[in-house]
Parts: C-alpha cells; structure tokens; sequence
C-alpha cells in the first residue's frame, strides 16, 4: 500500500501537483498550459538538464514588484518601488515571499500579511516575483538568485538613506520563498555589507537545493536568526537543517490532518496529492497562527540531522514569531492538531513508540530521510546478521554510537589524522574450492596462486568482521557458481569504533587494499580490470575507495563494484572524491534497500536499483521482527532491510530473476506508469545506458525474486 502510495502520488504531479501548492483550492487554471508538460519534464529527472542555459533565461528586474502594506494605507497595497520609502520610516518591517507557480495573492500570503498587521502597526512588504514563478521549476531556480539581487539593491538603497535598517529586517518566504530569503541575505552581504536581521523559512523548497552548497541556498549564516519550519522535508521540502534553528511539527514530512482520507476532494489523484501539497502550506499556517499564539512548544530532537524523538527528555523551544530555543540543540520537534488550533499548548512525551506510530502511516518510500537513523540507538544489534547483539562489541561503542545520534557527526573530522592505523591488520582471506575452508591469509603467501582463476573480493561493513554480515555465505555462494578466487578483506579491527573514526579510517584501509592489488597486477598474478568487489554498507564504500586508490597508485581502474546498500551517513552529502561514485570502476552497480536510515540517498552507480523503491523491504516490517524486546522490533525495519541487499546478491547467483523496470526519474525512484526499459540486477546485471535507475517488487521470504515483470 506504502509503495502504490507513493507511486500514485508522483505520478499525479504530472498533471495535477501545481493543483494544491498556492492554496489548498488552487487549481491549473491559474497557470500556462505549457507548465503540465514543464513539470513532467522536471519529474522525468532533468533537473538538471537546464543548468548550462542559465544565463540565457531572459529576466527583467522591472517585473519584481514589491507592494507595502500598512495599517493606514490602501487594502490593495502600494508599489514600494514607486514611491518615497521615506514613508517606511519608524516601522517594524516585515518582508514576505510566495513560492513556486504562486504570487503574493494567494499562497497565504494575504493571510500572513493580516496576521502581522494585526499583531503589529508594521510595514509589510509582499514581494511578487509572480513574473517568474510560474516557469519550468529549472528556470525558477535559475531566475531566483536574479529576484534576490533586485530586491537585495532595493533594500541596500533604502538602508543607505536610512528609510530602513536592514539589521531590523523579518523576511518570511515559503517555498521557493524561504530559498529566496536566504540569497536575498547573500546579496545584502554582498551588495552593502549588511546582514538581514532574520529569516522565517517556512518549508524551504528541497528539489535541486538539498544537496546543493550554502552558497546557493538557505543557509544559517544568511541572517542574524535563521528559523526553519519543516513540514514536507524530502517532497517538496529541503532535507536536513538549514537555519540558525530548525523545527519539525509532526517530524518534519506529512503533518496530521494532512492524510488521503483528509482530502477534500472526491478526485482519487488529487486525494493521494493531498499529503504533501497540504503539509508544504502547513509551515505558513503555523507562521500565522504563531503571531496571535505562543503556543508551539517544542522539544529538541535526539540528533541534528533530521529529527526523531528524545526519549530522554532535552531542552525546550518555542517555534514561531515568538521563536525561543537553547544555543546547545539546534533542531526540535513538536506534535500537532490536525485542524486550527494546531498548537497543542504542551509538550507530549511518548519517545520511540509514539514516532514509530508517526512512521508507519507515512510511506517509507515518500520520506525514507524521516526513517533516518530512528533505530540507531541500538541500530548495531542487527547490523552483521539477524540475530547480532551487543555482546559482541565493546562496551565503549554504546556511549561512542550516543554521541553520534546526539548530532556530532562531523565533530570528529579535524582529528582524522591523529587516529590510529596500522595497515598490518587488515587481513585478506582467501577461499577457494580446493583450499581449506578456514581460508589463508592471502598477504602471507604467494600470490602466483590466483593465477589463472576468476577473482572476487568482499568487504563487510562496520561493526562487522568477515565472519558475519551475512559474508561466509556470499563467499559460499560464489565458490558455488564458479571456480574462483574469493577474497574477504577483513577490516574488523578498525570497525567496531566510533562511526566517525571508522569513517576516517576507511581511506587508509583502502589505500592498504589497494598497494596489495597494485602489487598482484604489476607482478601479473591478477588483473585490476578484471576484478569484481562486492562491498555491504561501509564495505560498498570501502569499494569505492579502493577504485579510487588502485587508479591513484597504479593508474589502472577495478573491473567490477558491487555495492550492497552502501552506507549513508556522513556519505551522502559528500562529494564524489570522498566516497562511491560510477567513476571508480568500469561497471559500478549499487543496490538500495535501506535508503536515508543506515544506506546512501542518491545514484551513486553507473547503474541504481531500488528494490521495493529503496528504503524498506517487504518482509521487515515491526510486525516481521522475530524479537519479543520492543526497542528491536523498532529497529527490525532498517536493520532487516539495509541486510536485505547482500540476500539479494547471494540469491542473484543462483537465480537470474530480479527482473527490474527503469523509474521514472534517476533522483531516487518512483514508479514508471509509462512502461520504460527493462534490466536485471544482481551478478548477471543488465540494463540500458538510457536509464540510470530502476525498480522492482520484491517477496516476503526467499526466494525474493519475482521474476518476470
């Protein structure tokens, strides 16, 4: 149902999704005709496609109006831009901004201007950059920073005749319209060396801006106090932290009242739009709502990145006009109603089980990042096999893997180099048909032995070692399909640490792989480019790495990389030199099943699949766990899902049945209503060079395959 859900809902905005973004009766009457072809374009993955004709989308500065309004002046506004801003003169000033295909007639924006009026005898200044709004998003992104410089060398020139102080400036944008807010503060910086006073990002806009540099979007630096309100994070809205202090009402994705059964149409497209169109306006209804009331009290989150619920208490906020927070947390959630009042005036503490129950109405598939490490808290008791527990790791790691989900992801990063490394344990164990079962380390004998066999090499991922991870079976199931050599490189002495040290650490373990390969290629016991690395979690990174280092040591590039689920925190926002990329071998092949919880978010592949869509696979459910213990059955899903990917793999080579179809964008995947190519994953892959990503359907048990499509 999650899966359907979510591919009915993408493939609505086809046709329908400019259907709900202005206003909760906004309608494509109010838009071009062109526009339904332009957006499922922008569906189709050509995001970013357009980019390169930048600077030849025309744009005009004249068309950016911005209207004032005032207690005492005309209900229809004024053009501020025609008349003496001397007038603004001994007011509080507020600056609002409408989004994407809407103007500052709807979008809630005139209900956002009353709402300050009427809380203060202000000057408030609609900017309408309509002009431009209703474009192929693309253009809109390109034409953004432009409407920021025109209104940014408004401002600086009201500042410098002193009609204004841009140090005592509110800029509120939804959308589009928070994205906006953020450049307007770069250009005030840039233009007049003077910084806006605060920023309101009211669901900042996420497609093309999460993962791009702060220098092109919303970022925290770009005014005094950056306030973020996240209500549609990952659809239509940014993912991760983007302010001085980010808040997530209902965490962050599909806000309560905002369900298909709460849809107001009795159209079933517009119903399965409904969930994200609804949440996205959420941000502006709680802005509003927040200037007559001070009641949304927030709690902050257990982690930084995203948010999930703090069990264990933490200290408290207040999100809206009146914003409040504590300098030592940065991100905060609250519950809400699901009609006005939202705020519900208290904070309630329900921990694990009441965000499992938020998890579970919202599909995986729609948000994956809102799953985001929410079983990290004991996520390693399941990591290296189905039933892995705690006694085989040091105590030390709980508290070590506590700090990690308390947000001090990158806090480590400075100390890198002073981390320990000694390449000599790292151990590579070689298995053969003919040899003992126990394996030998290849690095003590001779390596002319491989001569003249396939060679595999495998990677487990951290916490892990060569003996669980579900890697002695792939080993075995690789003997069984051909006579070859099978190398486990085993790492386990460097991952059972701190995530963060093991994160360090894993570009010496590959630089220590690499040497070995680079030697066995020049005395010509092994060929690099006929090499096939099979890497889990950390290990698909691993193999990444490795490609990296084989072509810097010895200029010669791995054959094969298999990455099972490759590990995403800390990796995904990285660039392409520090982790997985299609560069680092002739044929990169990368499974997704647990993407945005514990694997990587994005195509990192020459070829991406996405199993069940990638993020939670049939059969690892809470109510598939075999644990009584309640926090493992909460973790079941990420952790049965994330192992799911190697499974696939060992069945794939004795079964060539993952019959795969191309989705319908290469961000992610959705489902492809359109038919689209065909390709078949695991070790016999195959696909077509037109498409860079593709789904299947999934069973319950093995054999997981379901064959022909």
């Amino acid at each position: 149902m999650a899966i359907l859900f979510v591919s009915a809902l993408l493939c609505s905005f086809i046709h329908y999704s400019t259907g709900a973004l202005c206003s909760y009766n906004f309608t494509l009457d109010d838009l071009p005709n062109s526009i339904v072809g332009e957006v499922a374009s922008l569906l189709a993955g050509n995001l970013l496609n357009e980019f390169n004709e930048c600077s030849e989308i025309s744009y005009d500065g004249s068309k950016v109006d911005m209207w004032l309004y005032t207690r005492d002046g005309p209900p229809t506004g004024r053009n501020v831009r025609d008349i003496d801003t001397s007038i603004l003169k001994g007011r509080k000033t507020i600056l609002t901004s409408h989004g994407f295909l809407c103007s500052h007639n709807n979008n809630l924006m005139p209900e956002l201007k009353d709402a300050y009026l009427k809380r203060y005898d202000a000057n408030v200044i609609a900017i309408d950059w309509s002009a431009y709004s209703k474009d192929y998003y693309a253009n809109v992104y390109c034409n953004l920073p432009r409407i920021a410089q025109t209104v940014a060398q408004f401002l600086c020139k009201a500042d410098y005749e002193h009609n204004i102080e841009i140090r005592d400036l509110h800029m509120v944008g939804h959308s589009m319209g928070g994205q906006l807010a953020g450049l307007i503060g770069q250009e005030t910086k840039a233009q007049c060396s003077k910084i806006l006073g605060r920023i309101s990002a009211l669901d900042p806009a996420g497609p093309l801006y999460t993962l791009r540099g702060a220098d092109s979007r919303l970022d925290a630096s770009d005014a005094k106090l950056v306030m973020v309100i996240h209500t549609n994070m990952g659809i239509l809205g940014y993912v991760g932290n983007c302010g001085t202090v980010d808040f997530y009402p209902d965490f962050g994705a599909i806000q309560s009242g905002c369900s298909i059964f709460d849809s107001p149409s009795s159209n079933p497209l517009n119903a399965l739009l409904y969930p994200a169109a609804c949440s996205h306006l959420r941000a502006v209804d709680y802005m509003i709502e927040s200037l007559s009331s001070n009641r949304f009290n927030a709690k902050s989150c257990l982690m930084c990145t995203g948010c999930i619920a703090n069990p264990m208490g933490g200290s408290k906020a207040v999100m809206g006009e009146d914003v409040t927070f504590e300098k030592d947390s940065c991100a905060y959630y609250m519950y809400i109603n699901k009609e006005a009042p939202y705020a519900q005036d208290y904070i309630l503490i329900l921990g694990p089980l009441r965000y499992y129950a938020v998890l579970s109405i919202i599909p995986q598939e729609v948000n994956p990042l809102l799953h985001f490490l929410v079983s990290h808290v004991a996520s390693f008791s399941a990591l290296c096999s189905y039933n892995f527990t705690l006694d085989d790791l040091p105590n030390s790691i709980v508290g070590e893997v506590a700090s990690l989900l308390a947000g001090n992801l990158l806090n480590e990063f400075n100390e890198c180099s002073e981390i320990s490394y000694d390449g000599s344990k790292v151990d590579m164990w070689l298995y053969t048909r003919d040899g003992p079962p126990t394996g030998r380390n290849v690095r003590d004998i001779d390596t002319s032995i491989l001569k003249g066999r396939k060679t595999i090499l495998t990677s487990h991922g951290f916490l892990c070692s060569h003996n669980n991870n579900l890697m002695p079976e792939l080993k075995d199931a690789y003997l069984k399909r051909y006579d070859a050599n099978v190398i486990a490189i085993d790492w386990s002495a460097y991952s059972k640490d701190y995530y963060a040290n093991v994160y360090c650490n894993l570009p010496r373990i590959a630089q220590t792989v690499a040497q070995f390969l680079c030697k066995a290629d020049y005395e010509h016991n092994i060929e690099i480019r006929d090499l096939h690395m099979v890497g889990h979690s950390m290990g698909g990174q691993l193999a990444g790495l490795i490609g990296q280092e084989t072509k810097a040591q010895c200029s010669k590039i791995l054959g094969r990389i298999s990455a099972l689920d490759p590990a995403g925190p800390l990796y995904t926002l990285r660039g392409a030199d520090s982790r997985l990329d299609a560069s680092d071998a002739k044929l990169v092949m990368v499974i997704h099943t647990n993407m945005g919880i514990l694997g990587y978010v994005g195509n990192c592949g020459t070829v991406d699949f996405y199993p069940d869509f990638g993020a939670i696979q049939s059969g690892c459910s809470i109510f598939d766990s075999p644990s009584s213990n309640p926090l493992n059955a909460l973790l079941y899903p990420a952790a049965c899902s994330h192992l799911r990917a190697v499974d696939y793999m060992i069945e794939s080579l004795s079964s060539n049945r993952f019959n795969a179809k191309s989705c319908l964008m290469c961000t992610g995947c959705i489902a492809n209503p359109m038919g689209g190519s065909k390709a078949v994953m695991g070790e016999d892959v195959t696909f077509e060079k037109d498409s860079c990503a593709y789904y299947m359907y999934i069973n319950k048990e093995a054999p997981y395959a379901q064959g022909p499509i």
